[in-house]
This record gives structure tokens, sequence and C-alpha cells, in this order.
């Protein structure tokens, strides 16, 4: 018959073979926690990189005009509107008059040509 303690310390040694660190050996709980801990890290940058995308996206939609001659800021650069539409859209451009303009200037050439005519009088 076995020696029951030759039997027993072999029963332990197979159920502890896991708890026991060779050198060299690798130490799966500690890679496991080291990968948790960077996949944590990871989202949350993603998360902030991703809110400053969008917002960056958001700013970048807006077209900077100057308020007093009407250019457009565009690549560090002020560059009249008619330019910026053939460099951006590669599209050609033409003048003309909206409807609420060409009222208004009707309306002050018909003021400045009765002041030319009640002048001439």
């Amino acid at each position: 018959m076995r020696d029951h303690r030759a039997f027993l310390g072999q029963r332990v040694d197979r159920l502890a073979w896991h708890r026991l660190r060779r050198p060299g050996d690798p130490n799966w709980r500690e890679a496991a926690l080291e990968t948790a801990i960077a996949l944590l890290v990871w989202s949350a940058v993603h998360v902030v990189t991703r809110q400053t995308l969008r917002r960056l996206h958001y700013l970048e939609e807006f077209l900077r005009v100057c308020a007093w001659c009407h250019k457009i800021g565009h690549d560090d650069e002020w560059i009249p509107l008619e330019e910026y539409f053939g460099r951006k859209f590669a599209t050609k451009t033409t003048h003309g008059i909206c409807p609420e303009c060409a009222k208004r200037v009707s309306a002050s050439d018909s003021v400045r040509s009765g002041t030319i005519q009640s002048n001439h009088e």
C-alpha cells in the first residue's frame, strides 16, 4: 500500500502548483491587473481625445470674417472673400445685389437725385 503522507503530499503539490512562482515564470494575476489598468487609462484618454476632436471640428466650422473689410481669415492669412471661394471651393464668383440692398440703393439714389434737382432749381 501507498504511504498516505506521500499521497497527500503529491495531492497538495498538484493543487498548489499555481501558487508557487519559479524564477522566469509569468505572474498572470499581475499581468492581468496591469492590462486592466492600461485599458482604463487608454479608455479615459480615448474619451477625452474624442471630446477634444469634436470640439475642434465644431470650431473649425466657423469662418473668421473681418468686421471692417470682410476679408476671410484662412491659413494664417487674410484674403478677400472672392479669393477665398476660389481657393477653398474652386468656385468663380461674380457680383450682384440682393433685393434689400437694391431697395436701399434705389432709395438713396432717389434722395440724391432729389437733392441734386432741388439744388439746381
